[in-house]
């Protein structure tokens, strides 16, 4: 909504000064500093030290005044920071929410290139959407991609299938804002172009491109990394969850540092689910609680001192990872081909469907966690 206000600029630089009787070549009775403050006269000034400081402005007429035009736009929130979540349930359903609005602007073939915690809200009220179907730009309808797309639905039918049993529907609980520095991939790229996005979600592979300063194209792999370091964020700088220990403050810092750094945090986070699954595997003490029927099940009492969203998370994250390192890298130099654009949606729909099946593993673990209290979006 754009507001018009008059504005009037005011012409009181001229400040109005009285000029000694003595003064014959004053023509005018207004004098002005050069900083628009009057300077009183005084008895003593003899040598004339304060009036050195101003200039004679002889005024014929008043100025008009000059008529300005305010515009504003005014906006009213209808989202918070995937901080503020209260629960693990919470901040898994809006990052599976974000990415499948992420997958709707791909299907446009619009690559968003700055996924941040900035960038993701939490829904104050949760909106209204279509459900989720895969279908892919005419672009890729070629005959020489028939298979090719008979896989790719076939994953679609199976994301669709795994957020039906997430209760993932036509409600969306979270979005995704700021496209203006998205792509279109159907355009050609050299891999010489601007690459964007914000530093500490931004992928390792394309900072050590950056700080190497070798050829590199931003792709979808790019994007599902930054949604994978928001996450990371959004546990270690939960504003909801009280009581940190004293190593989440340190990795909180540390993704706020330089990638080595945020990647280090994100190793020893990683390892401290790999050491209770080795050890659980190994069936070896104080990782392992031994039952007297039924299998053995891992002993998480080494966690305890964590936040309960990052105790919960913890396993969500292992999983994650390893999808991702699947991924292709994206440091290519040829132009984007239909095929290759083809490869880009069908990893971006593939990474999407086992982050929803990871979440669909550990619903159980991630609802059963406390939730804080009062929420701070209610």
């Amino acid at each position: 909504m754009s507001v018009t206000l008059p504005r009037t600029r005011s012409t009181a630089s001229n400040a109005s000064l009285s000029t000694p009787q003595s003064d014959p070549s004053a023509s005018t009775g207004h004098l002005a500093t050069e900083s628009a403050a009057p300077i009183p006269m005084s008895p003593n000034d003899a040598d004339g030290t304060l009036w050195s400081k101003c200039k004679a402005i002889q005024v014929d007429t008043p100025t008009p005044p000059d008529h300005r035009v305010l515009c504003a736009t005014v906006t009213a929130d209808v989202g918070i920071s995937l901080e503020c979540c209260r629960t693990p349930w919470e901040l898994a359903r809006a990052l599976l929410d974000c990415q499948l609005g992420w997958l709707g602007a791909l299907r446009s073939d619009i690559l968003h290139r700055d996924v941040s915690i900035g960038n993701l809200l939490l829904l104050k009220v949760p909106a209204a959407r279509k459900s989720f179907q895969a279908s892919l730009p005419e672009r890729y309808d070629s005959s020489e991609l028939a298979e090719a797309r008979t896989a790719y639905n076939a994953i679609g039918a199976d994301l669709r299938k795994t957020l039906d049993s997430l209760d993932v529907g036509d409600e969306c609980t979270a979005i995704m804002t700021d496209f203006d520095l998205a792509f279109r991939m159907d355009q050609p790229s050299d891999g010489t172009g601007h690459l964007s996005g914000t530093t500490e979600f931004m992928s390792t592979r394309m900072l050590r491109s950056m700080e190497l300063g070798t050829r590199y194209r931003q792709g979808v792999q790019d994007d599902l990394w930054s949604f994978f370091n928001v996450a990371f964020w959004a546990i270690l700088h939960n504003k909801t969850y009280p009581g940190k220990s004293s190593f989440e403050r340190v990795w909180g810092e540390d993704i706020r540092g330089p990638y080595q750094h945020r990647d280090f945090a994100h190793g020893d986070i990683i390892q401290c689910w790999t050491a209770i699954r080795k050890a659980a595997k190994a069936k070896k003490q104080p990782f392992l609680t031994a039952k007297k029927s039924g299998p053995a099940v891992p002993d998480e009492s080494v966690l305890d001192e964590y936040s309960p969203l990052l105790k919960a998370f913890l396993p969500i994250l292992y999983e994650w990872r390893k999808k991702l390192l699947d991924l292709p890298n994206s440091a290519l130099e040829s132009p984007v081909d239909i095929a290759e654009g083809f490869e880009q949606q069908y990893d971006a729909l593939e990474c999407v469907r086992e982050f929803a099946v990871i979440l669909e593993k550990y619903r159980g673990r991630l609802e059963s966690a406390a939730p804080t209290a009062p929420p701070p979006h209610a």
